[in-house]
This record gives structure tokens, sequence and C-alpha cells, in this order.
């Protein structure tokens, strides 16, 4: 069942903490529209409020979730910008690792 308090996967278990962070740097994640993430902060605050119907399933609400708190910092409640998010680590991190292994040695 989808909880806002508790995580998705078990944080006890290695396995869990494995898909948490992979669930948390989802270079999918980078392609959202402003209007898609709009919308997860939305369906996220009908939630709090106790006003989302009853078609909306838990994996939604999940996948909701996940955008926002990929995208917004959970202390300041401010958007991250684009290049600092964990989902961005693959695309940030592929050229500076490429290029350090490509380099003449000096």
């Amino acid at each position: 069942p989808f909880s806002l308090k508790k995580p998705r996967f078990d944080q006890s278990t290695y396995w869990g903490r494995v898909r948490h962070f992979v669930s948390m740097n989802d270079p999918r994640l980078v392609f959202l529209s402003s209007t898609q993430i709009q919308k997860a902060a939305d369906l996220l605050a009908s939630y709090k409020a106790g006003k989302i119907g009853p078609r909306v399933t838990n994996a939604e609400l999940w996948k909701a979730r996940k955008v926002y708190e990929a995208v917004y910092h959970p202390d300041l409640g401010e958007k991250i910008p684009l290049p600092f998010r964990m989902s961005f680590f693959v695309f940030a991190s592929v050229p500076i690792c490429a290029g350090m292994v490509l380099a003449t040695p000096t």
C-alpha cells in the first residue's frame, strides 16, 4: 500500500536500498516535462488533503512520489535544477569518466 512516510522498498535490506537508489537515479526522470512534474506534485497534494478519486491506483501514487522526490529538495521543497538532480548523474558522469579514461597519461 502507498505511504507518504514509509519508503517503497525495505531500507533494512541491501536489495531494498539498491532498489531505492536505482529508482532515484532513473535517467528517464530527466525527460519529464514541467507539466508531468506539476501533475505529480498536485496528485500528492490531493492525497495529503484526502481529495483523490477512487480511480487513482497505488502505482500512480508511487510514481508521483518518485517524480516528486527526484525533482524537489526534501527540506526546502524547491525544485532542484536539472544538472544537480540524481537522475542526471548518468548524463553528467559519463563524459567526465570517459574523459579521464581517454586522457593521455602525463
